[in-house]
């Protein structure tokens, strides 16, 4: 996926929430 700086805090999340590593 392609973000913004604005997003990209939330797509961490994302990742973070499915257990994988960033």
């Amino acid at each position: 996926r392609i973000v913004d700086k604005k997003g990209i805090d939330t797509v961490l999340a994302e990742i973070r929430a499915r257990g994988e590593k960033v």
